[in-house]
């Protein structure tokens, strides 16, 4: 494996140097800062850099290793939010991955923020779209300069194939701001495609469904036969402008 490029240590971007979280009455206002997120690490296994401010999916059915993967990849990233429509321990919701909160004003106050989204109630639906705004007004930089990755631990909740306009313009458009978006998902053909026609970087666990591995190809231009025969916790991988997948690789432990 190649080594990484020297990339700068810092803080994350776009969040206020009081960092109390406690509501003044007025709608917060975070400072810009200058500092970037990191680029994220090669797993264990595997060939795989995500340069700060690039989109990532990743697909795999239930229990293939996605989470694994994603928490090998996410402590050197300094500025990220996390949409945990699962709000599972074993997951993100654990205090080690960052601030738990459902109030989207977390993402203005927090470096790395667990953001429990409701998406079943009017209420949840108004805060999930409170808080994108949060992370493209506040947390993105105008000037592109990496600045936040948001994370979907499960796109198919949070990104529909008709996702809420500002996803989609998140997903799209918002590495021109410095937004990364990261995906999970169980499912290609249920989510929105941009999540994968926009993708810099796929990873990809075993894919038994062929509608599936058919939408994949179809994004991507790559064949997708080989994702059949991968075994329990083995993936591939596929950068922007590569031929072929590489791997197969394994999950390490988390």
């Amino acid at each position: 494996m190649g080594s990484d490029p020297d990339i700068r240590r810092s803080g994350a971007r776009g969040v206020r140097g009081d960092q109390s979280g406690e509501d003044n009455g007025h709608e917060p206002e975070p400072s810009q800062g200058t500092d970037r997120p990191r680029r994220a690490p090669k797993p264990a296994s595997g060939d795989i850099t995500i340069g700060a401010g690039e989109n990532l999916a990743i697909l795999g059915q239930g229990r293939s290793g996605k989470t694994t993967l994603t928490k090998q990849l996410l402590p050197s990233i300094d500025s990220y939010v996390i949409v945990d429509t699962k709000q599972v321990h074993e997951d993100f919701a654990d205090e080690r991955w960052g601030v738990i909160s459902a109030d989207p004003a977390a993402i203005l106050y927090k470096a790395r923020v667990v953001w429990q989204v409701d998406l079943h109630s009017p209420k949840g639906l108004k805060d999930y779209e409170r808080g994108l705004q949060y992370v493209y007004e506040s947390r993105g930089d105008p000037g592109g300069s990496p600045a936040v990755v948001l994370l979907l631990d499960e796109a198919k909740h949070s990104a529909p194939t008709e996702p809420h306009p500002l996803l989609a313009r998140i997903v799209f458009s918002g590495m021109g701001r410095g937004i990364a978006v990261w995906a999970g998902t169980q499912t290609r053909y249920k989510v929105y495609p941009n999540l994968f026609g926009d993708a810099f970087h796929i990873v990809s666990f075993r894919v038994q469904s062929g509608r599936d591995r058919g939408a994949l190809e179809g994004d991507i231009g790559v064949p997708c036969a080989p994702l059949l025969s991968l075994g329990d916790h083995e993936w591939m991988y596929w950068r922007q402008g590569a031929t072929s997948w590489s791997g197969p690789h394994k999950c390490g432990e988390s």
